[in-house]
């Protein structure tokens, strides 16, 4: 975590965290928490008990001599992370996959870049939310939040997510929010006839309602595997 981020912001996160999981808690719905800051580190691996998330959240400090935030690199190791460990299927049904990134947007010192994050993420079929914590123009004393390198990057826009802005001190409202919406999102299975493909051959896909609902796609096609 930030050494920017002060103690009370810090409180309210946790505050608001606990009651985002409350909101999704469920015998089938698994979370795991991963802080950064110049080192990404796993503090809770996968678990469907709220009690032990909350324990793990309430173990997290700021980083002192934070000189770097890894933004991209928590988010890849997030989704490596669901890859390796969480459940495939439960109950024979896919689970939603879902990184949520708190960040001030602005990440530094990142090994890994934007656009591998991105093909990874939609190869595991992860969406990335992000919960911004804005930076404001300082002159003529705007209002307006300044666009961050994190959602220029298209991270979130091209795994099927969405970015919140957390520009109120009371942070539980935007946290339920998003969890309603993680909650209502769903998966589209396609099975193309692969006799007219070629191995490794991409193929756009384009979803369309048509009752004018808002369509978001986490991936633009599908690439047929070459084994």
């Amino acid at each position: 975590v930030s050494g920017s981020m002060t103690g009370p912001e810090l409180d309210r996160l946790r505050t608001a965290m606990n009651e985002f999981i409350k909101r999704l808690s469920d015998p089938s719905a698994y979370f795991a928490a991963v802080t950064f800051a110049m080192t990404v580190k796993t503090i809770q691996d996968f678990t469907n008990r709220p009690e032990r998330f909350e324990r793990s959240l309430a173990k997290i400090k700021k980083d002192q001599d934070g000189l770097s935030t890894h933004a991209y690199d928590a988010v890849d190791d997030a989704v490596r992370l669901i890859s390796r460990k969480a459940p495939r299927s439960i109950s024979g049904r896919a689970p939603k996959r879902a990184v949520v990134v708190i960040t001030d947007g602005f990440p530094v010192g990142d090994v890994v870049s934007p656009a591998t994050v991105i093909e990874r993420a939609n190869e595991a079929k992860v969406s990335v939310f992000s919960v911004i914590l804005p930076s404001f123009l300082k002159s003529v004393g705007s209002k307006r939040p300044l666009l961050t390198p994190f959602e220029s990057s298209d991270l979130v826009t091209k795994t099927g997510g969405i970015s919140m802005y957390a520009s109120e001190r009371n942070l539980e409202p935007l946290f339920t929010a998003l969890a309603e919406r993680i909650a209502t999102s769903y998966g589209i299975a396609l099975y193309p006839d692969e006799e007219k493909l070629s191995p490794g051959e991409f193929r756009n896909v384009r979803i369309e309602s048509t009752r004018g609902y808002n369509i978001v796609q986490n991936r633009p096609g599908y690439r047929l595997s070459k084994h």
